[in-house]
């Protein structure tokens, strides 16, 4: 298992294995990354991606803003468009990659039984 896999638009993708910061920053389509709540979380859609408090967030250009204000170390990747055709390709790669948890779509709180 991978924590997390980031897939870029020429088909390639950089996974967990290997050092954040060596991850290529442009060319993003989609980020898939574990998740205790849900399995698996899929990223995508975003201007933006970036590395805090162990995992990757979503963000536009405030988002962005906001996080380079604050102290400590960094690491921001670039979304970007593409064909219809490859970001369903990637989105379905993603969504099945089986070095991934499987997504349940279900909150798991204290509570539950």
């Amino acid at each position: 298992m991978v924590a997390w896999r980031i897939y870029y638009d020429d088909g390639g993708a950089f996974s967990s294995g290997s050092a954040v910061e060596d991850a290529p920053c442009d060319g993003v389509i989609i980020i898939a990354q574990a998740d205790h709540d849900v399995g698996k979380e899929i990223l995508h859609r975003k201007d933006f991606y970036y590395w805090e408090r162990g995992r990757w967030w979503g963000c536009d250009r405030y988002g962005l803003e906001d996080y380079l204000r604050r102290p400590g170390w960094k690491k921001v990747l670039a979304g970007c468009n593409t064909e219809h055709r490859n970001y369903s390709a990637l989105y379905e790669r993603a969504r099945t990659d089986p070095d991934l948890p499987y997504k349940t779509a279900k909150l798991v709180s204290e509570n539950d039984d």
